[in-house]
């Protein structure tokens, strides 16, 4: 009889054995008995039962998995990151190198501890923080620790650890995730923790370094907005004088053509007395707007139409100025030449396209596209006789629009079918 049948005891009736056969065929099957003694009441034998059934199935699928788990092991073990798994149980299936430099725990006396009765010595804790998550979200352990992410079924976090290395401190980062079958059944967990002490040192020295370069440049900001204040009203006293002085000579030129008799010679004192408040007037525009790199030209040709009108007694008395000047904002390089344009054209209308009394209208429409500027420019009047050559005029006004065209790289023409239209495109400087 069966030594092991024979060590069967009213206590211990029951006997399992597994055992491998070869069949002849070469395939290797198992087996599984289930021996059971049967006692009368004294304690005798009575009967023996035994009932035996194939698990070679069981028993494949048991290898597989023992084969599966080592060569997982096997691949984890290579991982430069500190990294373990554990089965849905709870028990380690894996522990690698990497995480016995970082803990002193060889793998040996981690492997095949289950039901999370392991405790890693860095966590303070009797089990991981993270891993634990995979199987049910632990309260206690996310309060304790906000800095736990959730990225869809992964757990992350990064925590200081100040008895790793001996009591040096490490930050360390962490990841885990679950492990499936290919029915997508959870089948364990696995986490990875990385020593990020370096990239940590090198955050906090950037930040150290942006926030003095951030010091730094607030500094030197109200370095050169101070400089730049002072710059600015240095320019606007530029502006200031230069009006000033401006108005100076046209004083000394209405002062001087009060002593002439010729009307000529009056008129052309006049003249010049006009071309000069369209440059004064460019310098006093600089001198109000709050950007004095550049004029509103739309407020600067109606200011200075008006003024005209005024100066030729034209205001309110038939003849009307309209402009169709919109968002267009001019340097002084730019903004001088085109206000002396309007102003020799706006004074040779009012001078000469309605005598007598005249009714009529002036209408400027400035539009600007690519640094281009088109100004059509129209009055109603009598017109310029269709003989009259215009292009080669002796009167000194017209030489000067046609001048400034030029100067700003552009071109003039004119059309006399219906008073007179000049259309000049010309390029900002």
């Amino acid at each position: 009889m069966k030594e092991h049948i024979k060590a069967l005891t009213p206590e211990n009736p029951v006997a399992l054995i597994e055992h491998r056969i070869i069949m002849p065929s070469g395939d290797i099957r198992w087996q599984r008995w289930s021996d059971r003694a049967i006692f009368d009441k004294n304690g005798h034998v009575a009967e023996y039962q035994t009932v035996g059934r194939d698990i070679t199935e069981q028993k494949r699928a048991e290898i597989a998995l023992q084969d599966s788990e080592r060569r997982f092991a096997d691949i984890i073990s290579f991982i430069p990151d500190a990294t373990f798994a554990i089965d849905r149980e709870g028990k380690i299936i894996a522990w690698n190198r990497a995480i016995e430099k970082m803990t002193g725990v060889a793998a040996g006396d981690m492997i095949g501890k289950g039901d999370h009765e392991y405790g890693i010595p860095f966590y303070g804790e009797r089990r991981p923080i993270l891993i634990d998550l995979i199987f049910g979200d632990n309260e206690e352990i996310t309060k304790k620790y906000p800095a736990i992410q959730k990225k869809g079924d992964k757990f992350i976090s990064e925590i200081y650890i100040q008895r790793l290395y001996g009591g040096k401190g490490a930050h360390l980062w962490f990841i885990a995730s679950p492990l499936y079958d290919t029915n997508g059944n959870v089948t364990g967990a696995i986490e990875s923790i990385r020593d990020v002490s370096d990239r940590k040192q090198a955050e906090e020295a950037l930040i150290k370094l942006n926030e003095g370069l951030e010091q730094r440049v607030k500094d030197r900001t109200e370095q050169i907005n101070a400089s730049l204040e002072e710059k600015v009203v240095l320019l606007r006293e530029i502006h200031h004088r230069v009006k000033n002085n401006l108005q100076i000579i046209i004083s000394l030129l209405k002062l001087q053509s009060r002593y002439m008799t010729d009307e000529n010679t009056i008129a052309a004192f006049r003249e010049c007395q006009n071309r000069v408040m369209a440059m004064s007037l460019v310098h006093e525009k600089l001198y109000q707007s709050e950007d004095i790199s550049k004029i509103d030209l739309g407020n600067y040709v109606r200011f200075l139409g008006n003024s005209l009108f005024q100066f030729f007694g034209r205001s309110g008395k038939g003849v009307t100025f309209t402009t169709d000047i919109r968002n267009i904002s001019l340097d002084i390089n730019t903004a001088i030449p085109v206000g002396l344009m309007i102003n020799e054209l706006v004074s040779n209308s009012l001078k000469h396209a309605f005598p007598d009394g005249r009714a009529g209208e002036i209408s400027i429409a400035i539009h600007q596209k690519d640094r281009q500027l088109t100004i059509v420019y129209k009055d109603n009047g009598v017109g310029i006789p269709a003989d009259f050559d215009w292009l080669n005029a002796k009167s000194l006004g017209l030489r000067l629009v046609i001048s400034l065209v030029e100067q700003l790289q552009g071109t003039i023409e004119l059309d006399r079918s219906a008073g007179t239209a000049f259309t000049i495109v010309v390029n900002e400087k």
